[in-house]
């Protein structure tokens, strides 16, 4: 199989990509969602059992099916949260990781639709993202499946969606922001007003009116350029590092602001989706072959990838 950065190639969507990007979006995730279990976990007799606020049977959307339905007793509740965290553990180090995504899909799949009244945009986007993920192969290197079988190639299909899935959040967050209250240059100043969501930082943007005018113009311009960032067939490698810059810039402004969950953390680590081969290539020249040794994946990588290797 080969590659392609061109999105009308069969090689684009059914040929190979390389995996490094990909591990790391795997070990980011499965951090993010051990750091929402622990969230959780204070809470999980309140929010999940049939002693809290929600017991089985009240919420009633047909759609919102969950696992989590199928037992109510507090202790049976931090048993599933526990296997969850098993599932999450095994995701981040890449044990049988082509079994354990989808499990870790269905795990947050149902931890999310148990209670829709606990949540937000990134617990969807989380869950989304671990959808995607299912149609490649997150451990095929950096992983301990790597160290028991090797490195091996990584499906294109997946990568490429979830690379879209970045891009449709962003291009959604954009047109929105078009039609609704953004248009006004102060809305920036009227968000930070709510002042139990905002950190030091946000409460010194505060106080600069003009500067949260800027802001308000940065975030409605990066959010509709980032998607045809994402998705430019031409000058790829500068295209996909203006995303990368322009998506980090965005998040670490929105993290160091406000707190809004586990959202600006999924974002970042979305950035690695974007990383060109060529620039990992000298990352590892400079370090693996001489700090690592020999790991569970190659000390030295090709020194070009090409799609061909596995």
């Amino acid at each position: 199989m080969g590659h392609s950065d061109i999105p009308w190639e069969r090689d684009h969507w059914l040929g190979d990509v390389d995996p490094r990007p990909l591990a790391m979006l795997r070990v980011g995730m499965g951090v993010v969602l051990l750091q929402d279990i622990a969230t959780r976990w204070p809470h999980r007799r309140a929010l999940l059992s049939d002693e809290g606020m929600l017991p089985r049977g009240v919420q009633g959307e047909p759609w919102a099916w969950s696992l989590f339905d199928l037992f109510g007793a507090p202790s049976t509740v931090s048993l599933a949260l526990l296997i969850g965290a098993a599932i999450a553990v095994l995701l981040t180090i890449g044990f049988h990781t082509r079994v354990v995504t989808p499990l870790a899909w269905l795990f947050t799949q149902s931890l999310q639709n148990r209670n829709l009244f606990v949540g937000d945009g990134g617990d969807d986007f989380l869950r989304v993202l671990l959808f995607w993920a299912i149609f490649t192969d997150l451990g095929a290197v950096w992983s301990l499946d790597a160290r028991r079988l090797g490195p091996r190639r990584a499906p294109a299909l997946g990568a490429r969606l979830l690379a879209l899935q970045v891009a449709l959040v962003y291009a959604a967050a954009g047109l929105n922001k078009l039609r609704g209250s953004w248009l006004d240059p102060d809305i920036v100043y009227q968000s930070l007003q709510h002042l139990g969501y905002l950190r030091p930082p946000g409460e010194a943007l505060l106080a600069h009116p003009g500067l949260c005018r800027a802001v308000a113009r940065f975030t409605l311009v990066a959010e509709l350029t980032i998607p045809a960032l994402i998705v430019s067939p031409f000058f790829v490698a500068r295209c996909r590092g203006a995303a990368i810059i322009l998506n980090i810039a965005l998040q670490a402004g929105l993290f160091l602001t406000l707190r809004v969950g586990i959202w600006t953390g999924l974002l970042l680590i979305t950035s690695v989706l974007f990383l060109q081969p060529a620039w990992l290539d000298r990352v590892a020249a400079l370090t693996l072959p001489t700090k690592l040794g020999k790991p569970g994946w190659p000390s030295r990588w090709p020194s070009r990838w090409d799609g061909r290797h596995a």
